[in-house]
């Protein structure tokens, strides 16, 4: 599906919104990272920026593309959401709105310079990233746009729906579920950069918990993103990532040396049914226990890939407390 968002040629555009450079030092700025493992992952392909993060402030971030940082710190979010703004002379689209948070919407609104807002572009349906879509699209009077499987959306996208922004900026929806089935990337096709949602994160790796997060899908999508070969990257959550490239090789590396562990304890004891917990124990060393919960979800989605390959069986009970073992002969 290929559509065009377009305004009225007689619009008269405001001049592009700059940061107020003087009033920046004078904000609150939230750290690179919140929670115990934000900014410890030694991820390749990212860095410490030198964009401040300060929430409700508006900063160029790219070529024609604004970041504004929601007030939404946390263990999950990091730093907090980060809306985007993709904008032209005269239009613009807006990506994730983030919470219902009435200071973070208007610093958006604001953000605009007196643009058209086309279109509300939302990766995926997890809270964090939608809640304010609807209040943010009623005040802008822009329609939502994002995959219909989960979301309330005006504009139906899927993987290779391609929209214009005021004619001058294409933007490609990529269909990348894992994190979750209804998730997107948006390239903007002109500069090679993406807009990653939760696919790729900025300081931290991103968790996939089932039953709607999918880690062989993850894996097979983190594939589809690299084949693209975009050349910077800007992720729903932390900094931006200056080689996508080199990232998006060490979340692969990372979730394989993941499962070879987890493979590792269970064959270190096969007759053994292992609890999620135990695996997370043993496997998970690196993080603060603190951490643990969390990681529970990844290694009950690094289980169930592997049973659909045969390698694992589940015994007993289902979800987080289910029971596992290696297969007899796992391939």
């Amino acid at each position: 599906m290929i559509f065009s968002l377009h305004q009225d040629a007689t619009h008269q555009a405001s001049p592009q919104h700059q940061p107020d450079q003087e009033n920046l030092g004078r904000i609150r700025q939230v750290p690179n990272g919140t929670g115990p493992t934000w900014g410890t992952r030694g991820i390749r392909g990212w860095n410490e920026s030198n964009h401040p993060l300060a929430a409700s402030v508006p900063q160029q971030v790219g070529p024609g593309i604004l970041r504004v940082l929601a007030p939404n710190p946390g263990v999950m979010t990091g730093p907090g959401t980060n809306t985007y703004i993709i904008t032209s002379s005269s239009e613009a689209a807006v990506v994730d709105p983030g919470p219902a948070d009435a200071r973070h919407l208007e610093a958006i609104a604001s953000a605009l310079g007196g643009r058209k807002c086309t279109a509300i572009l939302l990766t995926h349906h997890h809270v964090d990233h939608v809640e304010g879509a609807s209040r943010l699209g009623k005040l802008l009077g822009a329609p939502l746009a994002g995959y219909p499987s989960k979301l309330q959306v005006d504009i139906h996208l899927h993987d290779g729906s391609c929209l214009t922004v005021g004619g001058e900026r294409d933007i490609v929806a990529v269909h990348t579920p894992g994190h979750a089935s209804d998730h997107l990337c948006f390239l903007i096709y002109s500069s090679g950069i993406v807009l990653t949602g939760d696919h790729l994160m900025g300081g931290n790796t991103s968790v996939i918990a089932p039953p709607d997060g999918n880690m062989g899908q993850y894996v097979r999508s983190l594939q589809k993103l690299k084949d693209m070969n975009p050349r910077y990257a800007l992720p729903g959550h932390g900094q931006p990532l200056p080689d996508p490239i080199e990232a998006i090789e060490w979340y692969v590396q990372h979730r394989m040396e993941r499962e070879a562990a987890i493979l590792g304890v269970l064959a270190s004891q096969m007759n053994k049914c292992w609890t999620i917990q135990d695996i997370v124990e043993v496997v998970y060393k690196d993080v603060p226990p603190s951490a643990h919960k969390i990681a529970q979800y990844s290694v009950w989605a690094h289980l169930l890939k592997l049973e659909e390959e045969g390698r694992v069986r589940a015994l007993g009970e289902e979800g987080l407390q289910s029971l596992w073992q290696l297969t007899q002969n796992p391939t």
